[in-house]
């Protein structure tokens, strides 16, 4: 995937859209193209994500650990992981028939970009208001 389409697609997705020509070229760069096949188990239950994702076409969804039931996940997904090193409590795959196509932002990287681009901050603070709680468990 070259930069110019890395760039188009973050147009289309909240909160990237908010962001300048020139902070989404510096987000491209750092991003990383991934293809995820049809019902391919990106992540298990319990653990803490290394990576944003970023849904760009296709679908992740997630599975429940008690009855398998399937359910999507956002489209910017990890925020709350990465944040504050909540552990995911479902297990993590792209969807089926169609699969997944994704942006990935490391650990490091996505820090980084929160504190140059302040407009994400805002951003993922309102994404991660309308995520329901049952995607994260909560540490006390």
């Amino acid at each position: 995937m070259t930069p110019s389409e890395k760039i188009f697609s973050l147009k289309g997705i909240l909160p990237f859209n908010r962001l300048r020509d020139s902070e989404l070229i510096l987000i491209a760069e750092i991003t990383k193209y991934r293809s995820y096949a049809p019902g391919e188990k990106i992540t298990s239950a319990g653990r803490i994500l290394p990576k944003l994702y970023i849904t760009i076409d296709g679908e992740l969804t997630a599975e429940g650990p008690e009855n398998g039931e399937k359910f999507p996940v956002p489209q910017v997904f990890g925020v709350e992981s990465l944040l504050m090193d909540h552990p995911i409590i479902h297990s993590l795959s792209a969807s089926e028939p169609g699969g997944a196509n994704c942006l990935l932002i490391n650990k490091g990287h996505f820090f980084t970009i929160m504190y140059e681009c302040p407009e994400l901050v805002i951003g993922f603070a309102e994404t991660i208001n309308y995520s329901p709680r049952i995607f994260f468990q909560i540490l006390e």
